[in-house]
């Protein structure tokens, strides 16, 4: 047993292994710039993709900030004035603003423009309900994760809401 492991009355690691992780509570803390995450970010969806890939200029971090974390030792290939920081806090909250936005719209458009559709026109009224489905499918498609099955579920009952939503008293009748 190592002597880090001996003094703590506990085993944490042992051998060589003792020096290479010592408890925190015998050493100082390490500096921020210290810490490595162990686990990658969960797969993102096209619209967040897109967001960091193709307007990444715009979540720029700005001030000094993001500059003075840029030193000599930088593991990279470019050069200083090549490299920009950029707010993954803020592409995830535009992207989830985004979702939210266009969910709100998929189901507000829809019933609005059912509702002032005359039911004497039923192919008119079947091919908006087509339409809406297909641009709610695609939707889900590209801002979310959603697999093959999830998709298909959710436009099944987002179709079968408009169903009901026409073949209910809703709707108003051309006069």
């Amino acid at each position: 047993m190592s002597e880090v492991s001996h003094r703590l009355g506990q085993e944490i690691f042992i051998k060589a292994s003792a020096s290479l992780y010592p408890h925190p509570s015998l050493h100082a803390r390490p500096a921020d710039s210290d810490y490595v995450a162990l686990c990658p970010k969960p797969e993102t969806d096209m619209l967040t993709y897109f967001l960091k890939t193709r307007c990444s200029w715009f979540f720029r971090s700005r001030g000094a900030n993001a500059r003075s974390r840029l030193t000599a030792q930088t593991l990279t290939h470019a050069s200083i004035d090549q490299l920009r920081y950029y707010s993954s806090d803020m592409v995830d909250f535009t992207a989830y603003f985004v979702s939210t936005i266009l969910a709100a719209c998929l189901l507000f458009i829809p019933i609005y423009s059912l509702y002032h559709v005359s039911k004497s026109k039923p192919g008119t009224v079947m091919g908006l309900i087509a339409m809406f489905t297909v641009l709610f499918a695609g939707t889900i498609a590209l801002v979310t994760n959603a697999r093959r099955g999830e998709i298909f579920g959710a436009t099944a009952a987002y179709a079968a809401v408009l169903v009901v939503f026409v073949s209910g008293d809703f709707t108003s009748e051309a006069s």
